[in-house]
């Protein structure tokens, strides 16, 4: 059975996310940890007053209960755990010990915006990793179905560990007309800046494009029969990667993203690739950064977008 960690904030964006848990655990056939992690530090230093901490404590306590109530009433088995201390420490850590194989957490569009402390989990826990947007919160009807699924590959090897979970989640799905879209991008090459290109260096770069087009059209196929499920396929072009797939997933209006960590180009020393922190701080829709490093290396603490550049 998978385990699915998901780390509960105590605000409005718990009830979003615990739609995706519910649905995904269904799909999946999983478990789900509960934890709220109750941050016992104050940043001016003065004690904690007990009676308020008792306060929070059962306000955490009745959160994890309900949240277990709903995941049982779906017929989904869950663990209710309420830890005191530093939250990414204490997640990061429960994370290993009980072999965690996915973490759903919520995070918005803008920088810095990312789930528990600041985000801090997804860039250190180096786990599969859902992450959810907290503004379908506004939603009148919530979707039900991942119905139309992005998976983006760039033909490289480690970015086809997204296969196996995307076989996962539509098998659960088979007969409720789940559509797989398996896109590529072939970028542009980057001519001369410094001195006007020739018409030898645009023909040149035509000429990688048309090459660059054959061979990606050969791989998505393919990955297709690699998959092993019914999918559409899109080849794509541009200068930017990122920019073009997160081009089409708002014009195709897809339900989830589904991204290997890293890519072709990725240094396994950062948590994730260009284009996989693109659609973290950019991406609107559902997003599941597939993990492709060894299960149980974590990054070192502090690692987060901003202090490597990403």
């Amino acid at each position: 059975m998978l385990e699915i960690l998901f780390p509960l904030a105590g605000t409005k964006a718990d009830d979003v996310a615990t739609d995706h848990a519910l649905r995904v655990a269904r799909l999946l056939d999983a478990k789900v940890h509960l934890v709220r992690v109750l941050e016992s530090r104050r940043s001016d230093d003065r004690p904690t007053d007990p009676v308020d901490w008792q306060i929070k404590k059962g306000e955490a306590e009745n959160l994890l209960s309900r949240v277990a109530e709903q995941l049982t009433r779906a017929g989904v088995e869950s663990e209710q755990v309420l830890l005191e201390g530093d939250p990414t420490e204490h997640l990061v850590n429960y994370a290993k010990q009980q072999g965690a194989d996915l973490v759903l957490l919520t995070g918005g569009p803008r920088h810095g915006a990312l789930g528990v402390s600041g985000g801090e989990l997804l860039w250190r826990s180096s786990l599969t990793t859902l992450l959810v947007r907290p503004q379908q919160e506004q939603d009148e009807t919530p979707q039900t179905t991942y119905s139309r699924v992005l998976v983006a590959l760039d033909g490289s090897k480690r970015a086809e560990c997204v296969l196996p979970w995307v076989q996962m989640l539509c098998a659960a799905n088979e007969g409720q007309g789940v559509q797989i879209v398996l896109a590529h991008v072939v970028v542009e090459p980057e001519l001369p800046r410094l001195t006007p290109p020739s018409e030898e260096d645009r023909g040149l770069a035509r000429r990688l494009v048309e090459r660059n087009r054959e061979e990606a059209a050969a791989y998505l196929e393919g990955a297709r029969a690699r998959l092993g499920l019914q999918a559409e396929t899109r080849l794509l072009q541009g200068r930017k990667a990122s920019t073009v797939l997160q081009d089409m997933v708002e014009a195709e209006e897809m339900d989830l993203v589904v991204l290997s960590a890293h890519g072709y180009g990725g240094e396994s020393r950062w948590p994730f690739g260009d284009v996989a922190t693109s659609f973290i701080e950019r991406g609107r829709k559902p997003l599941l950064l597939v993990q492709d490093m060894p299960k149980g290396r974590a990054a070192p603490a502090g690692v987060t977008t901003e202090n490597w550049g990403g």
